[in-house]
């Protein structure tokens, strides 16, 4: 039946999946700007995936590696407070991944969080791509994501 109701009720992902439909070009907006359920639920899914490993296996095999900025969540203090505590981390995992002969990755970084990369000064040797969290509606309508995702083709299966 595609994917969970549970991962449904996931509003960043949902919003990526939305993203990936319109920039493969599976739908349209309508003339409202929205992209209402009944038009997903509507969808000729042949040759698409149907489950959520399926989609992270797209991701991974696409060269995605999946990091949270903040893996940890004090329960006392905000994401924001919280993620300053893992930038020495980050930091030594993109240096790290410079010490691999090969150029380097593109840093696709979502939200404010995130963003706060593009301060460390490892960061600046890394190509980046910044968009609003997932969570946001207009996420759906970035058009760096649909560009990116247009040429990753995120829902074939």
């Amino acid at each position: 039946n595609g994917l969970s109701k549970t991962v449904n009720r996931a509003t960043s992902l949902r919003n990526i999946i939305k993203t990936a439909l319109l920039a493969e070009g599976r739908l349209e907006l309508r003339a409202d700007g929205r992209l209402p359920q009944e038009d997903i639920a509507a969808l000729d899914r042949q040759g698409m995936i149907t489950t959520i490993d399926e989609f992270f296996a797209n991701l991974r095999h696409a060269g995605f590696l999946l990091f949270n900025v903040t893996p940890v969540l004090h329960p006392q203090r905000s994401p924001r407070r919280e993620a300053r505590y893992w930038q020495g981390f980050v930091a030594e995992l993109l240096g790290q991944t410079l010490k691999i002969k090969a150029p380097p990755p593109t840093l696709v970084l979502w939200g404010r969080i995130a963003a706060e990369i593009q301060a460390l000064p490892i960061a600046t040797d890394f190509p980046q791509l910044v968009a609003e969290h997932p969570y946001n509606v207009s996420f759906i309508t970035n058009l760096d994501m649909q560009r990116l995702f247009r040429q990753l083709r995120l829902l074939d299966r």
